[in-house]
């Protein structure tokens, strides 16, 4: 550096300023990149998915309260009642569809294929409740009677499930967050060790 002109350690000087210049930018970029990247999976899987658990969770919730309304109720009013839990079911299988094609995860995939398979079931003794209480007084004790020994055991399967997909959901929000959170670790770094 001492045998330099005048000129060479100017051109030299600015040529190292420029060049930790382009790092501080390109450092930048990714990093601005990698914050994009888990705003657009935010966007695009998190909020949506979220939503829509929120949903299920919403249109469970109305049914098993329908259904214990229903078999504690006259029989027409049980019938409202159990088309409402119909329409819910209808609603709850929707959504259910919108946030299995909006799986990133294979955790959640399977799950939901269980979830299905118990809900599934949980329909198929929904109705036989249904056709059990329209008879009689016996057949409204035998509703009563496959609600506590068929019905609730699959709501509890089918809560269960949910609360593993919330889980999954969260774990999934809290690494995109720490995946943001590192980008932005990233760019402050180099800005504070190259600025």
């Amino acid at each position: 550096m001492r045998n330099l002109s005048m000129k060479g350690k100017l051109v030299c000087g600015f040529g190292i300023i420029l060049f930790l210049m382009l790092i501080i930018i390109g450092t930048s970029l990714y990093s601005l990149s990698g914050i994009n990247n888990e705003l657009i999976n935010y966007s695009k899987y998190t909020v949506p998915n979220n939503t829509s658990i929120w949903k299920i969770q919403n249109n469970l919730l109305t049914i098993q309260r329908c259904m214990i309304q229903a078999i504690s109720g006259n029989i027409t009013e049980s019938t409202l009642l159990f088309l409402s839990a119909k329409s819910n079911y209808s609603q709850l299988v929707s959504e259910l569809a919108a946030y299995s094609s909006n799986q990133r995860d294979e955790n959640c995939r399977e799950k939901i294929k269980e979830f299905i398979k118990v809900l599934d079931e949980e329909s198929i003794v929904r109705n036989e409740i249904f056709e059990l209480s329209k008879e009689t007084t016996k057949s409204f004790a035998d509703a009563y009677n496959a609600f506590n020994s068929k019905y609730y055991p699959l709501t509890e399967q089918i809560n269960a499930i949910l609360f593993d997909l919330i889980d999954i959901s969260d774990k999934l929000a809290v690494q995109q967050d720490n995946n943001a959170q590192e980008s932005m670790r990233l760019g402050l770094v180099v800005l504070t060790v190259c600025g």
